[in-house]
Order: structure tokens, then C-alpha cells, then sequence
């Protein structure tokens, strides 16, 4: 069983429809990272409908194009709430809802500063 969570409801729902068109059969929960609260009822809830988890991936993560509005401070606190901060929150909740001999997968993308090398 895979877990698809995002703080966007509407994206984590189109990929369970997307996986479940491969034949998977994904569930969807809410997950905002940077929400304490959010990651303590996640916790809650996979604890109670699975047991516990086998693999946490941690792939959450934002950025922002240079144009956009939001000052340096503000684009610098959002990402490292979500980026850092979030991924840490998460895990430290979710080790004691892992089985033993479970895995984490931190996933980072290069490809935003890539993106402007090769354009």
C-alpha cells in the first residue's frame, strides 16, 4: 500500500487516480509538513490503519522563481519550513511508527539550478 500525502488535496487525490489507472492501490491522506499538528494526526492515522510503516519517503519540497514577490526573508523561512524543517518534523514522528528494519528515502532535487545551467 502506498500513502500519497500532500498539503494540496486536490494534487494528492489526481495521483491516486493516476497510480490507481496503473492498477496500484494508493491511499490518499493529507499531510502538511510544516503543521505540527497535521504531521501528529498523519502519524495517528497510518498507526492505526496499517500498523505502521515499512519505507517513509520524504519528498517534500518547494522553491521559487526569481520573479516572484515575496521577499528574500519570507521565500528563505517558507523553504526551510518545508524543506528542513518539515522533513525533520516528519520523520521524528514517523521513526516510532516504522517496523523494524524499515527505510528512509530523502529525496532532493538539483534540478531547479540545473534547469538554469542548460537553458
Amino acid at each position: 500500500v502506498s500513502t500519497q500525502s500532500t498539503g494540496n488535496e486536490e494534487r494528492g487525490r489526481n495521483a491516486v487516480t493516476a497510480l490507481e489507472a496503473e492498477g496500484l492501490k494508493p491511499v490518499f491522506e493529507q499531510l502538511d509538513v510544516v503543521s505540527k499538528e497535521s504531521i501528529d494526526n498523519f502519524a495517528a492515522k497510518i498507526k492505526e490503519k496499517f500498523g505502521g510503516i515499512d519505507i517513509l519517503c520524504n519528498n517534500a519540497g518547494i522553491a521559487y522563481n526569481y520573479d516572484d514577490t515575496l521577499s528574500l526573508v519570507e521565500k528563505a523561512e517558507l523553504i526551510c519550513a518545508t524543506n528542513l524543517f518539515g522533513t525533520i518534523n516528519v520523520t521524528e514522528k514517523m521513526l516510532p511508527v516504522m517496523r523494524q528494519g524499515g527505510s528512509i528515502c530523502q529525496v532532493a532535487s538539483f534540478w531547479r539550478k540545473a534547469s538554469r545551467l542548460f537553458s
